[in-house]
């Protein structure tokens, strides 16, 4: 993937994440919930079901770990063995 097509994907995210934002931002507003009331409202689940909403959770966290690009892979082993056209001194 290059550079352009890398941004092109960046502005896509981030006018998809605007959209769920103002989405969630609807919802909230529609059911007159902050996000204390959020936060309340997990620690009230019932004993029963908060082993399979945990495992949701955690479900949920590691498949946005795994579809996350990875960044560096791993680094250099040499210095400037990555950099085209370097001349080592």
């Amino acid at each position: 993937m290059n550079f352009a097509e890398q941004e092109q994907k960046i502005a896509e995210l981030k006018s998809q994440l605007e959209a769920l934002n103002k989405q969630f931002d609807k919802t909230m507003k529609a059911n007159n919930l902050t996000m204390e009331d959020l936060k309340n409202a997990e620690n009230e689940i019932p004993a029963e079901y908060r082993d399979a909403w945990n495992k949701l959770k955690s479900t949920i966290e590691a498949g946005a770990k795994t579809n996350a690009p990875l960044g560096h892979s791993a680094p250099a082993s040499k210095a400037g063995s990555g950099r085209r056209n370097a001349i080592r001194l």
